[in-house]
């Protein structure tokens, strides 16, 4: 079962993130997970190959909007015959602090920790949106 976890963060009751499906999947499952593991949301995610974005309002199954922090997405890709797809994911958040820890530099995105050898890249939110 190859599944792809990863850390997103609701900030003023949105989140973001990204996932790229190595080949195009017969189904695609998404699930957002509390820090306690219960499912707070589940949806059908894109099965096309390529990169997608996850977009969340932070809003659970029943409408409500969660608290603004930490919480877990588990994408799960499969082919016609269940096998599984392999998945990426990335974390999309604004940096709120840099540490150096002794593993090396170490990146807050608000609660979250992100060690640098896991960063792919920054941008700045001001260029990345005029670009």
């Amino acid at each position: 079962d190859a599944r792809a976890c990863g850390v997103i963060l609701i900030d003023a009751g949105k989140a973001e993130a990204a996932y790229t499906l190595s080949e195009a999947a017969a189904e695609t499952k998404l699930s957002v997970t509390d820090e306690n593991g219960q499912v707070v949301y589940a949806a059908k995610g894109k099965a096309e190959a390529g990169r997608h974005e996850f977009l969340w309002d932070g809003r659970d199954e029943d409408g409500r909007a969660l608290a603004d922090g930490a919480y877990t997405l588990t994408v799960t890709a499969t082919r016609r015959d269940g096998s599984a797809i392999d998945v990426e994911q990335r974390t999309i958040g604004t940096v709120t602090a840099a540490a150096l820890g002794e593993d090396g530099a170490i990146l807050s995105l608000g609660r979250a920790e992100v060690p640098m050898t896991q960063v792919r890249s920054i941008a700045d939110a001001v260029a990345k949106a005029a670009g």
